[in-house]
């Protein structure tokens, strides 16, 4: 399996959970967990994804913020062969065309192996105005490191 990932790449997708240290913030806020696109045969992967959690701050929620973190999950998926690429396309051409009730996931039956997560504290996020910004660990289960992330994650303050 190395020859192959040194020959074509990494298909790789970074798994986002914001609230991934509180089930009930978890289930309350379903978009917390969010998914990168993937990039297919990469060995040097720019994701440049922006997602936005429309939250309003209350008390559960910023005790959260002051003492949990994010997780960051990498995942390589294996795909085999051209026929399972051509039904990730064939996915991601009909997500495209239909309404997000009906979209398949074009990651659903593709074995993969996570090598890696990071762990970010969210505190940065109430504690300074250009909130969390910088490279992190990836850390695979053995707590060997894995490579680096670089992450932005900023709250937009809105008064309403």
């Amino acid at each position: 399996m190395l020859t192959t990932i040194l020959k074509k790449g990494l298909n790789l997708v970074v798994c986002t959970s914001v609230f991934e240290e509180e089930s009930a913030l978890k289930s309350r806020f379903g978009q917390s967990s969010q998914r990168t696109r993937m990039l297919y045969n990469t060995l040097n992967p720019i994701f440049a994804e922006n997602y936005q959690l429309p939250l309003q701050m209350d008390t559960k929620i910023f005790d959260y913020l002051k003492s949990k973190r994010a997780v960051f999950e990498v995942r390589h998926y294996m795909m085999e062969n051209a026929k399972q690429n051509a039904g990730v396309m064939e996915a991601r051409e009909r997500r495209r065309t239909t309404n997000s009730s009906e979209m398949t996931n074009e990651t659903e039956g593709v074995d993969f192996i996570t090598l890696g997560t990071v762990r970010v504290p969210l505190l940065h996020l109430i504690t300074k105005n250009s909130g969390i910004d910088g490279e992190f660990v990836i850390l695979d289960d053995f707590k060997q490191k894995m490579g680096a992330l670089k992450i932005r994650v900023t709250l937009n303050h809105h008064n309403t």
